[in-house]
């Protein structure tokens, strides 16, 4: 997304030094807070100490954040789960207070941060639009003006009069989209909203930020589908433990993404549950690809004993959408046997080449299907030597399939 010129009244978010502590004990955590909204009735020479220390059991979920967000401008936040993200976005809508640091938000800012949030689930789908409208200070006749193009948008107009609490997942967020994005917000937060919903509804979505960015408004996305933030993201923040880790241009942070590191010092990215009898060491790819055409990945692995009857599922993805699925009972192979360690190959048919944006998630089960030995997710088919992926661990503990 190119950039463009911009002056400092262009800046519409400004976070200096954010951060937010929270308690690991319920009781301590009451207690804390009577104390603290005690002290903010009166406050004293403490107060400073209070908000910069950490007190027994709590822990900062959000620490010493910063960054700026201009009018026209999307800022991608990468991390893993429990990184502090979803903490992060509920200051900047005003959900929850930061222990620390200073936030400055201009102009109405459109959130969707968690599934259903702001609506109200025994008034009607039209109901919660008036009451949105109205939160971000619309009048009723700028509301009326708007209403039948958020209908619209929704593609839910049937089910509008409809209490929200009879809505599916798909239509609480359908609807939650297009109001966010219609009421004029000068700043959008979306927190993993895209990945809700059918493929044609994602695309609209996608349509009408551009269309958001184009006339100024300003975004912050959050999202493991990571193609989408290299593709709408001016500049990119990873979080790790709360802290930023990196920040800069969006293909910048996602390689600093990739490159972290985990357990054991092998890329942090790959690392993915297993039953605990294995553990894969590396994937490679071959190159060239095989006679006729077909790409294959050898995948070496150590296993606490011998596996016998095993089937293989993988899914390949080309920017992030999905290009062929299938397994190896499908294709009408036998089930093979592992020894204790050695490789096995996933084989792609004919045609299915790895392209730079391309990746694949494999898994291991056995004969019937019933239960999951290994499971590794998304994992990019283009590196840097375009020889070998990262490194995996695999964690024990995955149980009976999923």
């Amino acid at each position: 997304m190119p950039k463009r010129a911009h002056n400092n009244d262009d800046v519409l978010v400004r976070v200096e030094g954010v951060g937010k502590k929270f308690c690991r004990d319920l009781k301590k955590s009451l207690w804390y807070g009577v104390k603290d909204i005690a002290a903010e009735l009166l406050p004293g020479e403490r107060e400073i100490e209070r908000h910069a220390t950490l007190r027994r059991g709590e822990f900062w979920a959000v620490d010493d954040v910063s960054f700026e967000l201009r009018r026209g401008e999307c800022l991608g936040l990468i991390g893993r789960n429990g990184a502090g993200k979803t903490t992060l976005l509920k200051m900047l809508n005003g959900l929850i207070k930061p222990d620390k640091g200073r936030i400055e938000m201009r102009g109405r800012v459109g959130a969707l941060i968690a599934l259903g949030a702001g609506f109200n689930p025994i008034l009607t789908g039209r109901e919660n639009i008036y009451v949105n409208g109205s939160v971000l200070g619309l009048t009723k006749r700028e509301i009326d003006g708007k209403l039948e193009q958020i209908v619209e948008f929704s593609g839910i107009p049937e089910f509008i009069d409809a209490p929200v609490q009879s809505y599916s997942s798909g239509m609480t967020v359908r609807l939650g989209f297009a109001v966010a994005s219609t009421l004029s917000p000068d700043v959008l937060i979306l927190d993993e909203i895209l990945s809700v919903g059918d493929s044609a509804f994602q695309l609209k979505c996608l349509n009408r930020l551009g269309e958001l960015m184009l006339t100024g408004t300003a975004s912050i996305m959050v999202t493991h589908q990571l193609h989408n933030i290299e593709r709408h993201s001016n500049s990119a923040v990873v979080l790790v433990d709360g802290c930023v880790a990196f920040s800069g241009l969006t293909h910048a942070a996602i390689d600093f993404y990739h490159r972290q590191t985990g357990p054991d010092g092998f890329p942090g990215e790959f690392v993915y549950p297993s039953n605990s009898l294995f553990r894969i060491k590396h994937v490679v790819k071959q190159h060239p690809p095989r006679a006729g055409g077909s790409s294959s990945l050898t995948v070496a692995y150590d296993a606490e004993r011998p596996v016998g009857r095993c089937h293989i599922s993988y899914v390949f993805k080309v920017s992030g959408v999905e290009i062929f699925r299938s397994t190896t009972k499908t294709l009408g192979d036998s089930p093979f046997n592992l020894d204790r360690n050695g490789t096995f190959d996933i084989v792609f048919p004919a045609g299915l080449k790895a392209l730079p944006s391309s990746s694949i998630s494999f898994s291991l089960w056995d004969e019937d299907f019933s239960q999951v030995f290994v499971w590794v997710k998304d994992m990019p088919l283009s590196t840097q030597n375009n020889d070998r992926s990262p490194r995996i661990v695999v964690r024990s503990g995955y149980q009976n399939g999923a």
